[in-house]
């Protein structure tokens, strides 16, 4: 049975090639995910504040000085 060694011997070969390739590429994507964020974080534009709540006018002549 050397055929049949022989075939399992390929077959961990190219798994072992295919899991490597695997993390290779995932490692390459996520350089290129990091370098894109950090790009985008530099280049964002800055946040402007916003009032949660809108101040009430008051009447004509009450300044709301006296109680």
């Amino acid at each position: 049975m050397k055929w049949a060694g022989r075939i399992l011997l390929g077959l961990e070969i190219s798994i072992v090639l295919g899991v490597g390739l695997a993390i290779a590429l995932a490692a390459r994507t996520l350089t290129a995910i990091n370098q894109q964020s950090a790009v985008a974080q530099y280049t964002a534009l800055a946040p402007t504040a916003t009032a949660l709540i809108r101040l009430a006018e008051l009447p004509a002549g009450n300044h709301g000085d006296h109680i």
